[in-house]
């Protein structure tokens, strides 16, 4: 209480002031509300800040009612503490003064008139509760109570609301833990079934294509063994021409062991040009780029997709 001589007449006024605009902007500005919770005064502008960044503290809005009373301008400060603390059982509660028949309003004696005080619960869209006189202990619990039994009954809501859009499908969970299950084995066995009859196709293949390969190299090592005895052959002939005598009675015999050796190597040359150009050698597995894009459609294979 800060108390000033007026004119003869001591007013008293109120010196709390807003504990944010003090401490982050060193200016005194009057209060108007008071945080229950954290024990702090606010003005109007900071209290909105405080209401909204903590919308479960319990704030109150201070509201001083001047009440007019004559008295003498002589009287002495014990006088005026007395009257001050007799006003308290005295004054009523509606707020008027003693003396209705004052001089002058503005020189009025501010005596300890009750504090009306509004209390902001947060309660859904927010409810004032006006109570005479500073809040009790009782009257804080029963603050705090009926502001936790509101958002309990908010919680319970919000829970009805969710069951009634997100868990309609779910009334029966074992039920729904069986179907997850069903469809599990579901979808691993027709996995199965496609991957089974792939890797028969695979298979199918791999033993025609290796079936090729041993045809293709058997014809192969025919033809080096046909090669093989041709050569065997010529050179027998040969060996038989060169010991032939160049006798009259050996001239027809020769005659014809050399056409047939021309035959022999006529055949033999023809063998070694299908065995250069036909050889194993000469074959390659093609697989790509045909091998790339089947590894691409078995990694795209089977992709599990949510139905629309």
């Amino acid at each position: 209480m800060l108390i000033l001589n007026s004119g003869g007449t001591r007013r008293v006024y109120s010196t709390s002031c807003c504990d944010k605009c003090l401490r982050d902007f060193s200016q005194v500005v009057s209060s108007t509300h008071q945080c229950h919770n954290c024990q702090r005064k606010f003005c109007s502008v900071h209290a909105n800040y405080h209401s909204k960044y903590f919308p479960y503290h319990h704030l109150t809005v201070s509201i001083e009612n001047d009440d007019t009373s004559s008295s003498d301008s002589s009287s002495s400060f014990d006088q005026e503490e007395s009257v001050e603390s007799s006003s308290e059982d005295s004054t009523p509660p509606c707020g008027h003064s003693r003396n209705e028949n004052s001089r002058n309003d503005n020189e009025e004696l501010l005596l300890g008139c009750p504090i009306k005080e509004i209390s902001i619960v947060p309660r859904g869209v927010g409810q004032l509760t006006s109570t005479w006189s500073s809040p009790s202990k009782s009257l804080l619990k029963q603050h705090q109570h009926e502001r936790i039994h509101s958002q309990f009954e908010d919680l319970k809501d919000d829970l009805k609301r969710l069951e009634q859009v997100h868990f309609r499908g779910f009334c029966n969970l074992t039920d729904e833990f069986q179907d997850i299950e069903k469809h599990r084995l579901d979808l691993k066995m027709e996995s199965q079934r496609i991957f089974s009859s792939l890797r028969k196709t695979l298979y199918e293949r791999e033993d025609e294509v290796s079936l090729n390969i041993d045809k293709i190299c058997n014809e192969q090592k025919e033809m080096v063994m046909k090669i093989s005895s041709l050569k065997n052959h010529l050179r027998m002939v040969m060996t038989e021409i060169e010991s032939m005598k160049c006798e009259e009675s050996n001239f027809e015999k020769m005659e014809r062991k050399l056409q047939h050796l021309n035959a022999t190597i006529d055949s033999l040359k023809l063998q070694c040009q299908y065995q250069s150009v036909n050889g194993i050698q000469n074959y390659r597995l093609r697989y790509l780029p045909i091998l790339e894009e089947i590894e691409e459609d078995i990694r795209r294979l089977c992709h599990l997709q949510k139905l629309n």
